[in-house]
C-alpha cells in the first residue's frame, strides 16, 4: 500500500491537503470508513473527490492521488453522466434528498463496471452544500443478469408461441402476449388473477392435474397435447405443451412451473404447411439469433445452428461474427447493417454468409431489429432472423424454367392457342398454329379483338369470349363452323372450341384463354358416315326390313323395333337366346340352329341364309321371314359377332302358292275340256275322214296345251306363240265343221260350240298370260312419256266399246312421267276397259250411262295411304285416278282383284281372264309406283295410281 493510501486510512485526505484535526469518535469513523467493504467517497458541491476509501480506490482501479485531481462525474459513462448531472443538481437544489443511480464507471484498466451510487447532503453551511457522501457498490454482475433477464424477456414478449409461469398453488404469474392473444384474454382480465383450472375444461384440467403437472413436479418436465379454452368463445385449442419446474437456484427447491404452447390448429388442417411455420424459437425452420453489443453472438437457434454449420451452442458463442461471411461481404454488416440496427432499430435485406464447415456461401434474408431494454429503452441486443434463400432460387429456377417450358407449349402447341386480356379482349399472346389458322402474323398481338380480327365478330366466338370473361365460366363449343381468311378467297372448317377464364392471385378474371383443334376431316368424313347410315336406314325402311344383331362373346342380342314387333317382343330392353327362339315354328328351330352354328363355325364363310316361319300364337300373324347375316371372326378364329336383316316374305310366298294353285286349277279345266273334246271326236269319227283328221289334230293341239300348261306350273313364261298356232286351228277347223257339217251333227254341234267357245276363252287367257309375263320379265324404262298422248291411244283403240256402250269420258290434262311407253299404254289399256266392261249398261235392273273420269294431281310421299308400300323412293308422286260409275264392288276385295286369275263375277256375266288388273298392279310395280282401288257396290269404283316423278 502506497503512502498516499496510509495516509487516506489514518487520516482523511483533503483535496486541498489541509489536515484537521479529529476527535476519537471521528477517528473510529475514519477508520471504519477506509476499511468498509463499499465504496465510500466523500465529495465538494462542484462533484471534486475529497475523500476515497480503499474499497472505492480497489472498485475503480485509481489511487486517492489520482482521484483528488478529478471530479466524480470525470469516471462515469458519457451515455449516463447526463441523468448523473440531473439528479446531481436536484440534490444540490434541494428538490431531492438524496441521489441514487446505477451508472457505468471508468475501471483504469479502461473496462466499464456497473455500479449503484447512493449519495446524500454530508455539510451544509448556510444552506448551502458543502459536501456530499456517497456510498458506491458495484453491481456488473446484477446488471448483466438483468440484461440477460431483459434480452430473454424480449425474446418471449415476442414468441409467437404461448408462454406463462404459474407458482405452485396454480396461480398465474406471467402469460406473453402471444398467449394472451391464443386464449382471449384482455390485459384488464390479468388484474383479476387467473389460476391454471381457468385455462381448460373441466374434463381437459383433470389431465393437466393428475398427469401434467404431478410429471412436471417429479421429473422436472413434462411436454404433451393439451386443449386450451378460449375465454370468450370457450373454443377448445389444441395445443403442444412444453412445461418445466422452476426451482430456487440457491435452495433448489421448487418456486413454480413454466409452460411453452403452440397452437396445433393451423398444423392439424395443413400438416405441410404447419412444418414450416414458426413455432418455438429454438424450433423455426429459419435462422434467429442474438447478437451482444460487443458484437458475440449469445443465442443462435437449432436452425441456425445447421444452417451455419455450428458443432454446440459454446462455438456458437466464442465464434465472431466476422468468420460468417466471407472478409469482402463482411463489410456490409459492419458498415450499413449494423449501423442502420443502432440507428433506425431495424434493417431488412439480402446478405451472404459462410458456412463454417464446408466453406459454402450462400445467400439469406435477414431480418434484423435492435432489442432495447424495456424500462430504460437502451439497446441491449440485436436479433435477427435469417431465411436460407436456396431453396428459393432453386424454386425461382424452377419456376422460371417451367414458365419458359409453358410457353414453349403454348407457342408449338398443335392445338391453335392465343390469349386475350382485359375487357377490349385484346391479344396478348398467339402461337404459331393460331396464326396460320387466321391468316394473320405477329402484328396482332397488343391489338384489340375487334380490330385485329373483325371477321370473326359475326361468327359464334365472339359472345362466348364475352360471356367467359364476364362469368369465369370455362365454356365449350364444338364443331363451330367458321370461315376464315379474306372475302376474295374464303375457307370453311370446323373447330372445336374452349373458351378457360384466367384468373389473377385474387382471384379476378384478367382474361382468356381461347384454344381451337380443327376437326374439318373430322366432321365431314362423319357427316358422310351418317349420310350413309341415313341412306342405308332408308333402304332398309323402303324394303321394310327387320335388322338384328348378336355379340356371340356375352350373348346380347338386339333387334331392330320392326323384328321386335314381328316375334312379338317388347320395344326396349335386352333378348335372350330362350327368348329370340319362343316365336318359331318348332319344325323351323333346328334348321335354325344348324344354320347359325354353321355360319358361326371357325373358318366357314360366316354367310347365313334360312327361311322360317313365326308362329301366330306369339303375334297374332304367322310370318314367313328370310333372315341373312354374316358373322365376324376375332383373331383367333373364335366368331364374336353376328349381324343380319330380316325380310317379311309371307306375301311373296302367299302369291307363289296361289299362282301354282290357279295354274293347277286351268290345267284341270283344260283337261276336262280335252277330255269333252276327246269325247266329241269319237262321236264325231263316223261323221267322216276330215272330221277324223281334226280330231288328230285336236289331239295334237291338246298335247301341246298339256305340254304348255306343264310349263305353266314353273310360272316363268307360261304362255308362249306356239299355243296359239293350234288353236286357231282348232278355231278354223270348229268353224269349218259348224258351216259345212253343221246341220248333220245334231247334239254334237252343241259340243263343237262350247269347244269353240272354249278355245276362245283359253286363247285369250294365253295371250293376257303373255302379256303379264313380259312386263314381268321386262324391266320398265325410265324414258320421258307424255300421259296425254298415251291417253289418246287407249281411247282410240277402244272407240268401238266407247260408241257401242255410249260412254262419256272426262280426261285432265295430264303430265309426263319417266316410264315405258308399252307398259304404261296397257295399264291404261285394262283401267279404261273395265271401266267400260263394268259400266250399268248391261244390267237388267235399268241402265245407266257411263260416265268416267281421268284426273291428276300430286302428292308427297307422306300423303300416300299408309298401306301402300311403294318399291322405289321418292319425295314427290303423280297421282293419276280413273273415276267411273259403274256397278262398283266390295272394298273388302281390293287386294283380291289385283291378283292373277281372280274375278269377282262369273264369265257368262261379264268375259275376262282375271288377269287385267293383276297386269296392271305388275306395271305400277315395274314403275316403282303403287296402285289401289275403293269403291262399293253400285257407286262406282275409283283406282288410283301412284307414280313417282
Amino acid at each position: 500500500m502506497t503512502d498516499d493510501k496510509k495516509r487516506v486510512k489514518k487520516q482523511p485526505t483533503s483535496a486541498r491537503g489541509s489536515q484537521q484535526p479529529l476527535q476519537p469518535i471521528e477517528q473510529h469513523l475514519a477508520d471504519a470508513f477506509s476499511r468498509a467493504s463499499v465504496g465510500l467517497i466523500i465529495s465538494q458541491s462542484d462533484g471534486m473527490v475529497i475523500h476515497a476509501n480503499d474499497a472505492f480506490q480497489a472498485l475503480v482501479g485509481f489511487d486517492a492521488t489520482d482521484l483528488v485531481t478529478k471530479p466524480f462525474s470525470a469516471t462515469i459513462h458519457p451515455n449516463d453522466l447526463h441523468l448523473y448531472e440531473v439528479h446531481f443538481s436536484e440534490l444540490l437544489s434541494g428538490s431531492a434528498g438524496s441521489l441514487v443511480n446505477q451508472i457505468r464507471c471508468l475501471h483504469k484498466q479502461g473496462h466499464w463496471i456497473w455500479v449503484k451510487v447512493n449519495t446524500t447532503v454530508l455539510c451544509k453551511t448556510e444552506g448551502k452544500v458543502q459536501s456530499l457522501f456517497s456510498v458506491i457498490e458495484e453491481i456488473t454482475k446484477e446488471v448483466a443478469m438483468r440484461d440477460n433477464q431483459q434480452k430473454l424477456l424480449a425474446l418471449v414478449d415476442n414468441s409467437l408461441s404461448f408462454m406463462a409461469i404459474a407458482d405452485l398453488d396454480g396461480r398465474v404469474t406471467y402469460i406473453n402476449e402471444a398467449g394472451q392473444t391464443l386464449v382471449g384474454l384482455e390485459k384488464s382480465d390479468l388484474r383479476t388473477g387467473k389460476i391454471v383450472a381457468d385455462f381448460y375444461s373441466s374434463e381437459n384440467y383433470r389431465f393437466i392435474q393428475e398427469v401434467a403437472i404431478p410429471t412436471l413436479l417429479s421429473q422436472g418436465y413434462w411436454t404433451g397435447r393439451v386443449e386450451l379454452k378460449h375465454f370468450k368463445t370457450g373454443e377448445s385449442i389444441p395445443c403442444q405443451a412444453s412445461g418445466i419446474r422452476i426451482d430456487d437456484p440457491n435452495t433448489g427447491k421448487p418456486l413454480g412451473r413454466g409452460f411453452t404452447m403452440r397452437d396445433l390448429r393451423a398444423e392439424l388442417t395443413a400438416q405441410e404447411t404447419q412444418r414450416r411455420l414458426l413455432t418455438l424459437v429454438d424450433n423455426s425452420v429459419e435462422l434467429m439469433s442474438i447478437l451482444e453489443l460487443d458484437g458475440t453472438n449469445s443465442y443462435i437457434n437449432k436452425a441456425g445452428i445447421t444452417m451455419l454449420g455450428f458443432d454446440n451452442a459454446q462455438q456458437v458463442r466464442e465464434t465472431p461474427i466476422s468468420q460468417l461471411h466471407a472478409p469482402e461481404h463482411f463489410d456490409l454488416v459492419a458498415q450499413e447493417v449494423l449501423p442502420s440496427v443502432m440507428s433506425k432499430g431495424h434493417w431488412s435485406g439480402e446478405m451472404l454468409v459462410r458456412h463454417l464447415t464446408t466453406g459454402e456461401i450462400f445467400p439469406v434474408f435477414n431480418n434484423t431489429i435492435r432489442i432495447d431494454d424495456p424500462h430504460n429503452g437502451q439497446p441491449i441486443a440485436i436479433g435477427a432472423v435469417m431465411r436460407d434463400r436456396r431453396p428459393e432460387l432453386i424454386a425461382q429456377r424452377a419456376l422460371e424454367e417451367s414458365e419458359l417450358f409453358s410457353r414453349n407449349v403454348f407457342h408449338y402447341s398443335p392445338v391453335a392457342k392465343v390469349v386475350f386480356v382485359g375487357e377490349t379482349m385484346k391479344i396478348r399472346m398467339v402461337n404459331e398454329k393460331m396464326l396460320t389458322l387466321l391468316g394473320r402474323d405477329t402484328t396482332i398481338i397488343g391489338k384489340p379483338f375487334s380490330e385485329a380480327l373483325p371477321e370473326l365478330l359475326t361468327m359464334p366466338i365472339a359472345q362466348p369470349l364475352a360471356q367467359v370473361f364476364t362469368t369465369g365460366e370455362t365454356h365449350y363449343q364444338p364443331e363451330v363452323r367458321i370461315q376464315l381468311g379474306d372475302s376474295e378467297q374464303p375457307r370453311w372448317g370446323y373447330y372445336d372450341y374452349i373458351f378457360k377464364a384466367l384468373h389473377n392471385t385474387t382471384g379476378e378474371v384478367y382474361g382468356v384463354i381461347v384454344t381451337a383443334s380443327e376437326i374439318t376431316s373430322q366432321v365431314l368424313a362423319r357427316q358422310k358416315v351418317e349420310e350413309a347410315e341415313e341412306a342405308l336406314q332408308g333402304a332398309i325402311e323402303l324394303a321394310q326390313l327387320g335388322t338384328w344383331q348378336m355379340d356371340i362373346v356375352t350373348g346380347i342380342i338386339d333387334y331392330s323395333p320392326r323384328l321386335r314387333t314381328w316375334y312379338g317382343l317388347s320395344p326396349d330392353g335386352p333378348i335372350t337366346r330362350e327368348e329370340s327362339m319362343a316365336a318359331i315354328r318348332e319344325s323351323d328351330k333346328a334348321q335354325l340352329q344348324e344354320a347359325i352354328a354353321k355360319a358361326t363355325a371357325p373358318g366357314s364363310t360366316g354367310l347365313y341364309d334360312i327361311e322360317y316361319t313365326i308362329e301366330a300364337g306369339y303375334t297374332g300373324q304367322e310370318r314367313i321371314l328370310r333372315a341373312q347375316g354374316k358373322a365376324f371372326f376375332d383373331e383367333d378364329g373364335k366368331a364374336c359377332r353376328f349381324t343380319g336383316t330380316v325380310q317379311d316374305v309371307t306375301a311373296q310366298r302367299h302369291l307363289q302358292l296361289a299362282l301354282e294353285q290357279q295354274v293347277q286349277q286351268r290345267t284341270e279345266e283344260l283337261e276336262a275340256i280335252n277330255n269333252e273334246l276327246a269325247a266329241n271326236n269319237e262321236e264325231l269319227t263316223a261323221a267322216s275322214e276330215e272330221v277324223m283328221l281334226a280330231n288328230q289334230r285336236l289331239e295334237e293341239a291338246n298335247f301341246l296345251l298339256t305340254r304348255s300348261n306343264q310349263n305353266l306350273e314353273q310360272f316363268a313364261y307360261i304362255a308362249s306363240h306356239d299355243l296359239q298356232e293350234p288353236l286357231r286351228k282348232v278355231q278354223q277347223f270348229g268353224d269349218l265343221l259348224i258351216d259345212r257339217y253343221g246341220n248333220q251333227l245334231g247334239e254334237g254341234r252343241a259340243h263343237l260350240e262350247r269347244m269353240q267357245l272354249a278355245a276362245s276363252r283359253m286363247s285369250q287367257l294365253i295371250k293376257d298370260l303373255l302379256a303379264f309375263s313380259r312386263i314381268s320379265t321386262k324391266p320398265a324404262s325410265t324414258d320421258p312419256v307424255s300421259l296425254n298422248h298415251i291417253i289418246e291411244r287407249v281411247l282410240d283403240s277402244l272407240a268401238v266399246s266407247i260408241e257401242e256402250t255410249d260412254a262419256h269420258i272426262v280426261i285432265e290434262k295430264l303430265p309426263g312421267v319417266p316410264g315405258d311407253a308399252l307398259q304404261l299404254e296397257q295399264l291404261f289399256q285394262n283401267l279404261l276397259s273395265n271401266a267400260l266392261k263394268f259400266s250399268r249398261t248391261k244390267q237388267t235392273d235399268g241402265s245407266q250411262r257411263p260416265q268416267i273420269v281421268v284426273r291428276t294431281q300430286q302428292v308427297q310421299a307422306s300423303q300416300l295411304p299408309p298401306f301402300l308400300k311403294s318399291t322405289r323412293f321418292a319425295e314427290t308422286y303423280q297421282c293419276i285416278e280413273v273415276v267411273d260409275n259403274g256397278i262398283g264392288f266390295d272394298e273388302k276385295y281390293t287386294d283380291r282383284i289385283f291378283q292373277v286369275f281372280q274375278r269377282l263375277h262369273g264369265k257368262d256375266e261379264f268375259a275376262g281372264t282375271g288377269i287385267g288388273l293383276a297386269i296392271c298392279q305388275k306395271v305400277v310395280t315395274n314403275h316403282g309406283g303403287v296402285i289401289t282401288a275403293k269403291s262399293r257396290p253400285g257407286q262406282g269404283a275409283t283406282f288410283s295410281v301412284y307414280l313417282p316423278i
